[in-house]
């Protein structure tokens, strides 16, 4: 495959991915929760964020979802696993949850970097494995967890629903979550990388080989 081949695939290869009309990004996080649970009771967190192309800012700043997007932008998954820091048991409950709509997207010097979100529909953790409970970290059975995001950070609510008193979100003052988006390459980025990988391979097979002098 001589040069010119190689980048009428590229072409063709980004042409048949199709334009890009929204960005994926992944935001992850793994703080200690804080009071009024036990000092070893982590929560670590993924989410997924879809934002339309429109929505992008180049500089520094914030977009309003609502006004500048239409809503468009939007959490579209998000996880959230209870551990122990300490004990010997890492992994005790998973939180799957139905996220709440964006309403802030903040660009530093055009990738984003926080996000804000309302409140998420409440949950009920699923123990691992089943038979566990979450008593010895003082989280009352049927507690419901809620998730949403700040410019701060991402927060976990709760509510014990047999106690109307007993209710709060983690203690981001004390155990900020250190909060990372990463943007999710396009397919097209993708398609095209793997063509030029293919032709270097491609044109390091066709090199020619010298051919000693004769004596």
């Amino acid at each position: 495959m001589n040069v010119h081949s190689l980048l009428q695939a590229a072409v063709l290869g980004v042409a048949l991915c199709g334009p890009a009309t929204a960005a994926v990004y992944t935001g992850v996080w793994d703080p200690q929760f804080g009071t009024p649970f036990t000092d070893d009771l982590g929560w670590r967190g993924q989410a997924s964020f879809s934002v339309p192309d429109s929505c992008e800012l180049a500089g520094t700043g914030s977009v309003d979802n609502a006004v500048d997007c239409g809503d468009a932008a939007a959490v579209t998954s998000a996880t959230i696993e209870l551990y122990d820091i300490d004990g010997p048991m890492d992994l005790l409950a998973t939180i799957v949850l139905s996220p709440g709509s964006i309403t802030t997207l903040h660009y530093l010097a055009g990738e984003l970097d926080k996000i804000e979100s309302r409140l998420s529909s409440a949950a009920v953790p699923t123990l691992e494995p089943p038979l566990l409970d979450l008593h010895a970290y003082l989280v009352p059975d049927l507690t419901t967890f809620s998730l949403s995001f700040t410019l701060d950070g991402p927060r976990l609510f709760f509510n014990c629903t047999a106690a109307a008193s007993c209710g709060g979100a983690n203690n981001n003052v004390d155990f900020p979550a250190d909060f990372t988006i990463t943007r999710v390459p396009e397919p097209a980025a993708l398609a095209l990388s793997g063509l030029a990988l293919a032709g270097l391979v491609a044109v390091r097979r066709r090199k020619p080989v010298p051919v000693p002098a004769a004596a």
